[in-house]
């Protein structure tokens, strides 16, 4: 019954964003460019959106990296994308993080 124009609405909403803040005193969305390549290239099926922020109001300069697409996709991307910048210099804040069952 759902095979017909509107099956893509469907499918469409039950895509999910996880968020997550990076900040640090030499991260911009130049240094994290390679890295934003490298996630699209290895989860084909996200959309990265990016939203830089140059603070104020008592927050630090950050950027905001949402991970769009299935749950199991986007959650594998953000996971992903969080492991690589665990470097010296560098803080990520968990704004919506993947809720993973069972020990992962």
């Amino acid at each position: 019954v759902l095979d017909n124009p509107l099956a893509n609405l469907l499918r469409a909403s039950s895509a999910v964003e996880y968020v997550l803040r990076v900040s640090g005193s030499h991260v911009s969305e130049g240094d994290l460019l390679d890295l934003m390549n490298s996630v699209l290239s290895r989860y084909p099926g996200i959309k990265l959106s990016s939203l830089p922020c140059r603070g104020g109001h008592g927050q630090a300069p950050h950027i905001e990296l949402g991970f769009q697409g299935s749950a199991d996709t986007a959650a594998a991307a953000y996971d992903w994308f969080a492991a690589q910048l665990k470097r010296p210099g560098v803080q990520v804040e968990p704004l919506s993080p993947p809720q993973h069952r069972g020990g992962g």
